[in-house]
């Protein structure tokens, strides 16, 4: 080749052997930039690939607010009012808790004849839940009823018990298993014992009921 002055050929060669070098470490450097991006960019899409989602804000619900409930009283009770009692075999049903085994009991008192207004023994309580029975009992005033129902003939009203037919006597006593008196004679049916007592007393103007059997 003819040869420029000034130049040698030495360093003509250093030059053209420099060239492909240097375009190589370029190429090898965008190469290197790229796979850096590739690289950065999976990374990227796998952490938010594995990061769970976020939990969604939930409010805590609003307190429900409830009215008292109001119990039956444990103990002494007003069973009626002495007027609502103004009358012989006049009734009022109540409820008296039990205050030994903590439980209501369903419970009537009758206003008997013959006796002063203001004299507890004027009054009878018992537990309208017949004794060893699902059933309660029934005070019953209307006598045909008695007959019909029950097959009883009676000069005044009877408690009778729905479950078996037996019918007690509010003006006679008879015994209970422990031997002691309580009102409500059995005078029809296979009933066990009378209605279980409740004792009332008058006080002021009410006929409270103190104690259950």
């Amino acid at each position: 080749m003819p040869q420029i002055p000034g130049v040698s050929h030495s360093a003509k060669s250093r030059t053209s052997l420099q060239k492909p070098a240097l375009q190589s470490i370029g190429l090898v450097a965008i190469l290197l930039l790229i796979g850096g991006i590739v690289s950065w960019a999976v990374h990227s899409l796998r952490r938010g690939a594995e990061r769970p989602p976020e939990a969604a804000t939930t409010l805590p619900p609003e307190p429900v607010y409830l009215p008292p409930v109001s119990l039956p009283q444990a103990g002494p009770v007003t069973a009626a009012a002495l007027s609502d009692l103004a009358k012989p075999w006049s009734s009022k049903e109540f409820t008296f808790v039990d205050p030994d085994a903590g439980s209501t009991v369903p419970a009537i008192v009758v206003r008997l004849p013959g006796g002063a207004t203001n004299s507890s023994a004027s009054y009878w309580a018992f537990s309208l839940e017949a004794p060893l029975q699902t059933c309660q009992l029934e005070y019953v005033t209307d006598l045909s009823e008695l007959t019909t129902r029950f097959g009883y003939h009676a000069a005044h009203p009877m408690v009778a018990s729905a479950c078996d037919g037996t019918v007690f006597d509010p003006l006679q006593m008879g015994t209970i298993p422990s031997g002691a008196w309580v009102r409500g004679a059995i005078v029809q049916g296979a009933g066990i014992r009378p209605p279980v007592s409740i004792e009332v007393k008058v006080q002021g103007s009410n006929v409270v009921a103190d104690r259950i059997e």
